[in-house]
């Protein structure tokens, strides 16, 4: 499907970046629009999912990754072990909208090809089956998934793998997918300029011409590291107005203007920030993310149900004291002829 894009304005919560927008400067701003977000695995293993999900709009989670074929790999990491605990966190505690990712790993040698595909899949389905939207599903848990496509080395750490078995190993799985959840709203490709130029860029017009939601990374805007001291400074941080990763896509390869990225990751990895730790309890690194448009465009276009976020419980009820008893029973007996104690 394709996703609307637009750059309305907004607030993600209330007076938080109304504040923030005195002490920016211009080109900065032009994105408190967008709806923020995150991306993190298993090494984000301590979350306050509460209190992240105050500030963010959308995580996108790792659910799982692999190869070509398994059968006899030393090297197994079929599932990441806290996509669930990360799904469920967010779905509990906060009002965010949560997606998967898959990082996919490519392989020169093809004879494990097919087992290779349906290893994936059967991969992907034990992490997503009955957590996306499909009949009698009332309130789905995820909106999207990504194939994350970074590796361009075989298993051995030396092979460069050949941009046509990049190509169609990527491009199957993607398809598989599609036909997998036809009823999944987001399906599309994580990678980035340097990647699909160095590596396969033949998928650059096949991203276009199938209208494939696109998550570029690009992220040369922070210089060094950053612990935010609060999550209202992360606005601080925000790319300048001319940035675009899209521009390199447009001058070098022609891409049209109207392929515009459905997400950005902008920080790289420069970036900590309260309620995520990593596994020594320290806090951990975590990715910053646009969706190009406003929270609610998300919302929309994925088809977003809502949920039951947490509520505080209500007061108690009211006891009244003697003299309040004695007052409301007078009011009552006074039309009744009362005059009040002799």
């Amino acid at each position: 499907m394709k996703i609307e894009l637009k750059q309305d304005k907004r607030s993600i919560i209330s007076g938080l970046w109304q504040r923030a927008v005195v002490t920016l400067t211009t080109p900065t701003s032009k994105w408190l629009g967008n709806a923020l977000g995150i991306d993190m695995s298993h090494y984000q293993p301590q979350v306050d999912y509460n209190l992240v999900g105050q500030y963010i709009d959308f995580a996108i989670l790792k659910c799982g990754e692999g190869g070509l074929s398994y059968a006899n790999e030393a090297y197994n990491v079929p599932w990441d072990h806290l996509f669930d605990q990360h799904v469920n966190g967010f779905y509990h505690q906060s009002d965010v909208v949560t997606m998967a990712y898959y990082y996919h790993l490519p392989r020169e040698n093809n004879a494990g090809y097919d087992p290779g595909m349906k290893y994936a899949l059967a991969t992907n389905r034990k992490m997503l089956d009955k957590k996306v939207p499909q009949s009698g599903l009332a309130r789905p848990s995820i909106y999207g998934w990504f194939c994350d496509l970074e590796s361009w080395k075989d298993y051995d750490g030396v092979t460069v793998i050949t941009p046509s078995n990049i190509f169609r190993s990527t491009v199957d799985l993607i398809e598989l997918m599609k036909k997998t959840y036809p009823k999944l709203p987001v399906i599309g490709l994580y990678s980035s300029f340097g990647y699909l130029s160095s590596y396969c860029p033949q998928l650059i017009p096949w991203l276009v011409s199938n209208d494939v939601p696109f998550w570029p990374a690009q992220w040369p805007y922070i210089l060094g590291t950053v612990n935010l001291a609060a999550w209202a400074d992360v606005v601080k941080y925000f790319p300048s107005a001319t940035a675009d990763p899209m521009r390199k896509f447009q001058q070098v390869y022609r891409v049209p203007s109207d392929y515009a990225w459905s997400f950005w990751q902008w920080s790289g990895d420069k970036l900590t920030a309260p309620g995520v730790l990593g596994g020594t309890g320290k806090r951990s690194f975590v990715d910053m993310n646009f969706y190009n448009g406003t929270p609610a465009d998300l919302k929309k276009a994925v088809g977003y149900v809502p949920r039951n976020v947490p509520q505080p419980p209500p007061p108690p009820p009211h006891v009244f004291t003697i003299d309040e008893r004695v007052t409301s029973l007078e009011t009552w007996a006074k039309p009744q002829g009362y005059a009040g104690p002799a």
